[in-house]
């Protein structure tokens, strides 16, 4: 990667080498006109007046920070012998900022349960009931199309399964409940986030 600097400022990068890229720059920002080369592979500055240089460039990205609370400020560049070394500072959002993103994380975390389905037993056998949102809509509409007396061979991961309309409306129930308690543990996760008042608070709280 490499930085074209001017008066020790990043005007363009970090990138891999782009002649055209840093030419445009050169010529548009700066009014310069250099013969930059076309392909560059050997990681040497180029030093083209006093002020402006095209750097490699290296990035410390190993600076360890909290998501839940926490942003890395940056980078910050010091061009020490012929190259730019980028580092980040820690620093905290705003409250608000982390109660908007654990409240995306955790919608986030209940879609994934909402889908992730429920284990049944059917006829003795236990079977994997798929609770994505089409599959239980088809389930739910099949519920309501069928007789009371009649039966639907029914596909399951681990089995065909003839299933019943009560045993069909077994799975619809239990699966609603499925659902509607993921909706109730995003609420309480939600008032949870809404009661924390300080950074330490809302790193407590389980996201999972």
């Amino acid at each position: 990667m490499y930085v074209l600097v001017s008066n020790e400022r990043v005007l363009n990068g970090p990138r891999s080498w782009s002649y055209r890229s840093f030419k445009n720059t050169l010529e548009e920002e700066l009014d310069i006109t250099y013969n930059l080369p076309v392909t560059k592979t050997d990681g040497a500055a180029i030093h083209i007046s006093d002020t402006v240089k095209i750097y490699p460039a290296v990035i410390d990205d190993t600076t360890a920070y909290n998501p839940k609370i926490e942003y890395l400020h940056g980078p910050f560049w010091d061009f020490t012998g012929n190259v730019a070394t980028g580092t980040f500072i820690v620093q905290n959002n705003s409250i608000e900022s982390v109660r908007a993103y654990l409240k995306s994380v955790i919608a986030t975390n209940r879609y994934n349960k909402e889908i992730s389905g429920i284990a049944q037993t059917v006829n003795g056998v236990v079977v994997t009931i798929d609770t994505g949102r089409d599959t239980r809509n088809i389930f739910f509409q099949k519920y309501l199309l069928m007789g009371e007396s009649e039966t639907v061979e029914w596909k399951f991961p681990e089995a065909w399964i003839t299933l019943t309309k009560t045993q069909l409306g077994g799975i619809v129930s239990n699966a609603a409940s499925h659902i509607e308690n993921q909706f109730v543990w995003e609420i309480n996760k939600v008032n949870e986030i809404e009661s924390a008042n300080t950074y330490s608070e809302l790193d407590f709280i389980v996201l999972e």
